[in-house]
């Protein structure tokens, strides 16, 4: 699942269908970027107006929840609702972080080294996944263009 439909929030969304997601679940208040998003394969748009997250994702996973979810919509509203959507021992990525965190800043776990390591460590096991997956190099992730064929 992911929190956010903007640019970064579907990109996040198509790589989670390329890296071998069967579904992913995409929330936004924009019913215009969820059009956008719902365009390609294997990927659903939620609106936030009118569902919860939390609602759709239990009932197309039998009341599990989401293995992973991935806010990037930077709202502080959707800190709570990736919490909700997410599967006992499931992992949240913080991609989007609130700048007015209000109640949502005791959810979310401070930064410190540790942390900032475990995020270290999660990004390079996704890098070297992707690379395994897709035949990626991950040198040619970080200089921004990437050849497919």
């Amino acid at each position: 699942m992911v929190f956010g439909a903007g640019p970064i929030g579907t990109v996040t969304a198509l790589a989670a269908v390329a890296g071998g997601c069967a579904q992913v679940f995409i929330c936004d208040l924009v019913d215009e970027k969820l059009a956008i998003a719902a365009q390609y394969d294997n990927v659903a748009p939620v609106n936030l107006q009118k569902e919860d997250p939390a609602k759709v994702i239990r009932e197309a996973t039998g009341g599990w929840g989401a293995d992973v979810v991935f806010e990037c919509a930077g709202a502080a509203a959707s800190v709570q609702a990736a919490l909700d959507a997410v599967a006992p021992a499931g992992c949240v990525v913080w991609v989007g972080m609130p700048v007015d965190q209000g109640a949502a800043a005791t959810s979310i776990p401070p930064m410190g080294s540790l942390y900032e390591a475990m995020m270290f460590l999660s990004f390079e096991i996704l890098v070297l996944d992707l690379r395994d997956r897709l035949a990626v190099s991950p040198e040619a992730m970080r200089a921004n263009h990437t050849n497919l064929e």
